[in-house]
């Protein structure tokens, strides 16, 4: 979710501005290796900074030592590191739960996260390989989790991760799968009928075959998109998101199909849509 930063009081701390929670982000997941001002620069404006970018990000970087302390802010050699103690950073606690044996490490875990992985970066190129891999884990240990809870005889604990899983990933047939059960396991029939049916919608209602077959063929087009910045707008104006987000679907859903395509994934995470 969007970054946030606990002093030792328990109190909040402001790191400052997008652009200086952005560099935090950048040298939280890089705290293992020192970084360069140009390795930075390259990555915070993704390769485009402006003349005076070496300057701004120095100044960036006093700020976060103002805030955080010269003991966890360091530079060296003209590089920049991040101090972070173990059990400190969510991420490596989730990490670490996914492969822990405990069903407990690994639902605390997954209690770390509060929204898409790594906000703040936005949709910067450094960070979209590390949010898809932290997305993939988590997506795993959410089945991980069902799975557990299935075998442990908690249909009722089974049914509420289910349904928190297949609200994230609306499209993973797995998750889907072991939601069924666990509402069929509680007496939830019509519940579980109600899943299979939204299933079936999320998916046009066609088979495999009739999907494949209704897809544009030769050289293709794959697109991708996202609304940025939503994270925080559903946080600022929640009541007025979803009609803005019906009209942002309707939008792409029409620029699509006039070029012949189809969209696939009318949600994915986040607000995403996958379209070719």
């Amino acid at each position: 979710g969007l970054l946030r930063v606990v002093g030792d009081d328990g109190v909040d701390i402001d790191v400052g501005d997008p652009r200086a929670r952005a560099l935090l982000t950048l040298l939280l997941v890089r705290h293992h290796e020192p970084q360069t001002t140009e390795r930075i620069v390259e990555a915070l404006w993704d390769g485009a900074g402006p003349p005076e970018a070496a300057t701004l990000l120095l100044g960036d970087i006093g700020h976060l030592r103002d805030a955080l302390g010269a003991d966890r802010v360091r530079t060296a050699g003209g590089a920049h590191h991040i101090v972070v103690r173990e059990g400190e950073l969510d991420a490596e606690v989730f990490e670490a739960s996914c492969t822990a044996h405990d069903a407990a490490a690994l639902e605390a875990g997954l209690g770390r996260w509060r929204g898409p992985a790594l906000a703040d970066a936005g949709n910067a190129s450094w960070a979209v390989a590390e949010a898809a891999r932290l997305d993939g884990l988590r997506r795993g240990a959410m089945s991980r989790r069902l799975r557990q809870l299935l075998e442990a005889g908690d249909a009722s604990g089974a049914a509420a991760a289910g349904a928190d899983a297949v609200t994230r990933f609306p499209f993973d047939e797995a998750l889907w799968s072991g939601y069924v059960e666990a509402l069929r396991r509680c007496g939830r029939d019509d519940d579980a009928r109600r899943a299979e049916l939204e299933l079936s919608r999320l998916f046009g209602g066609e088979t495999g075959d009739e999907v494949q077959a209704d897809l544009p063929r030769g050289t293709v087009t794959f697109l991708l998109t996202d609304i940025v910045g939503s994270t925080r707008l559903w946080e600022l104006v929640p009541a007025v998101m979803p009609g803005a987000l019906a009209l942002h679907d309707r939008l792409i859903e029409d620029a699509v199909t006039r070029w012949g395509g189809r969209v696939l994934k009318s949600r994915g995470e986040g607000d995403s849509t996958f379209s070719v």
